[in-house]
């Protein structure tokens, strides 16, 4: 008996090393800061952040959005 190739879940038909990362949002739970990096082609400010403590909430929710619009006009992922 044969188990049949893995594929990623939200991605039918696709597996996962066709994708492409193009940022990531890095928190450190441990020393309290987090920061957001950009992996787009010619992407100007590849870092946002750190920040620190309270902060980190916001900053996870409105990261990506707020990067994309300053950074990267109309692109949504």
């Amino acid at each position: 008996m044969t188990a049949p190739t893995a594929r990623a879940r939200d991605t039918p038909g696709r597996t996962p090393a066709s994708r492409q990362v193009n940022g990531v949002l890095i928190i450190d739970a441990d020393n309290g800061r987090a920061r957001y990096a950009c992996f787009r082609p010619g992407c100007p400010q590849r870092h946002e952040g750190p920040v620190y403590g309270a902060a980190i909430p916001d900053f996870a929710l409105a990261v990506k959005t707020e990067h994309l619009a300053r950074h990267h006009q109309g692109e949504t992922r």
